[in-house]
């Protein structure tokens, strides 16, 4: 909600942390998409589907803005 710059250095070293913890300390899949510059929260896009073994459980963003990403997760 701010204004505040972005040190993108430092988004991209937190997010491959990030990604790095839930592959190897929780050995969870990770599935990167690509970028969507149409979906400006694009980056939080890990809560529009849970799976849990075969099943998937499509999520509805309560955000109008990040609604785009569940056609992505859904395929």
């Amino acid at each position: 909600t701010s204004q505040a710059e972005v040190d993108l250095t430092r988004a991209r070293t937190e997010h491959e942390a990030y990604v790095e913890v839930l592959r190897k300390r929780l050995e969870l899949e990770v599935v990167e998409l690509p970028a969507d510059e149409s979906l400006p929260d694009c980056v939080f896009v890990e809560d529009a589907a849970v799976v849990c073994g075969e099943t998937a459980l499509i999520t509805r963003p309560g955000a109008e803005s990040r609604r785009g990403e569940v056609r992505d997760v859904s395929v």
